[in-house]
């Protein structure tokens, strides 16, 4: 053999022994079983006044055993993602995590969230639809009080002099009685 097929020989050994050991690596743990539910948009469907606000909720279901992240985060229609958000989960057994979301809109929008779990496993749910169709600001409701009857005006009653002229007799009468008293 010659000195070069030695070396080549020599390098071919020496990859496939440190190949084995690469390889060899403990395998590593089996990822949890994990199950989302459809989100559910309430309202589904906002005919009114706006600004309004939508939650989106969804369950997850992991199987745990001791302690486990949860990551998810909301994918949107308008192409947007929310930040990465994680949760512990702690205990042994199957645990369900409510994971909620809350959006409010100004204006008019037809669109879609779904959840996106990207641990333990990555899982991403069908989409749930929502609508929000805007009537303008709120309009408060003004109860206008009704006009009332205006009072008629009181005129004192005044004592006519002795020697006025005045048409109601019955002061007239008074007032010659106690002239002729005196």
């Amino acid at each position: 053999m010659t000195i070069a097929r030695v070396a080549v020989l020599a390098a071919m050994t020496t990859g496939l022994v440190a190949t084995p050991a690469a390889a060899g690596t403990a395998p590593s743990k089996p990822k949890p079983k994990v199950s989302v539910t459809t989100p559910v948009a309430s309202p589904k469907s906002h005919d009114g006044a706006c600004p309004v606000t939508v939650t989106f909720s969804a369950k997850v279901k992991l199987k745990v055993s001791g302690k486990t992240t949860l990551a998810y985060r909301w994918l949107r229609g308008d192409g947007s993602k929310s930040k990465v958000k994680t949760r512990i989960v702690r205990g042994k057994g199957v645990k369900t995590v409510a994971i909620v979301e809350k959006a409010t809109f100004k204006k008019d929008i037809k669109g879609w969230q779904a959840l996106q779990v990207l641990a333990p496993r990555k899982v991403t749910t069908k989409k749930s639809r929502f609508s929000v169709s805007c009537d303008g600001p709120a309009k408060p409701v003004v109860n206008k009080p009704k006009p009332q009857p205006k009072p008629k005006p009181q005129v004192p009653r005044q004592s006519v002099p002795t020697d006025s002229r005045a048409k109601d007799f019955s002061l007239f009468r008074t007032d010659a009685r106690i002239r002729d008293l005196m």
